[in-house]
Formats: structure tokens, sequence, C-alpha cells
């Protein structure tokens, strides 16, 4: 490997192709898609979009810099039919309950409890191990329910 670091140029004879032999979707990755996306909602506030996941039926967990100061903001919940647009039952108030800027943290509280809502059962750290898959189900720039695996079959 060559590098300049003086220009941030390097070069390598490493191939820089996809592993297409790696299966980075299943019915396995659908399914948790199925089950997991309607507990993850879209926040908006005054000046920022971004994800949050439901921690128990009226609790949305989130992160500081997506709520900022505020201390309401709109919580969009996924249309049952991935096809369908969201409508306006879809759309909730949601109230800044507690926030920690430290560790970019926010809790929302909903009012009452959307139906069909399960809270994102929330994992241990024995759970985690180097080379396990990570699973995320989001809304990167602005975009709706969107899933990224990130791992590899063995």
């Amino acid at each position: 490997r060559n590098c300049d670091w003086s220009s941030d140029v390097c070069s390598s004879d490493l191939s820089l192709q996809p592993d297409v032999s790696v299966n980075v979707r299943g019915a396995r990755d659908a399914a948790l898609f199925r089950l997991v996306s309607p507990s993850v909602v879209l926040i908006q506030s005054k000046n920022s979009l971004g994800s949050g996941s439901f921690i128990s039926p009226t609790q949305i967990l989130t992160n500081w810099h997506v709520v900022g100061n505020n201390s309401d903001v709109a919580v969009i919940l996924k249309p049952a039919k991935d096809a369908d647009r969201i409508s306006k039952t879809d759309i909730r108030r949601g109230k800044v309950v507690k926030i920690d800027q430290v560790v970019d943290l926010a809790l929302i509280e909903l009012m009452e409890a959307p139906v069909g809502r399960q809270p994102i059962k929330l994992g241990d750290i024995s759970d985690i191990s180097v080379g396990a898959d990570v699973h995320a189900i989001g809304h990167p720039h602005g975009e709706a329910w969107t899933y990224t695996k990130i791992g590899r079959d063995v």
C-alpha cells in the first residue's frame, strides 16, 4: 500500500468491489423489518428530522440533536401498509420530557399509546459480540423507514 499522508491520497491493489457472495438480505431480515418497523417513528421538530423508537407504550427514545430545545415535536407513525401515504391519523404530538445533551439522548412522551405499536426490546450488553450483525431502521436524510444491515454471514 502506498500512501501520501500529506495529500490524503492512498493507492492500493485491494479490490473495492462488493463481495457479491454475501447474502445481506433474506426472509429473516424482511421478517425483522416487518416486526420492528412499526415501532420506529419519524420525529419532526422546528429545525430537524430524525428517528425514534418506542421503549414503552407511550415513550419514545430519540436523540437530543433531533429535538433540540423544543418542548413539543411531531411524532409520525409508520402507516399500516408500506405503500400507504402518511395521513393525519399517523401524526401525534409528543412532549419532550427529558434530555441529555452529553450523551445526545431525548425522551418523548405521547398522551396515549397508539394501537399496534409494541415497544422495542432493548438488548443486554452480554448479547453484544464482535462480528455480530447490526440492524438499523430509521430515517436517514429524511427518507422513510429504511433498513440497513451491516455484517457478514459466516
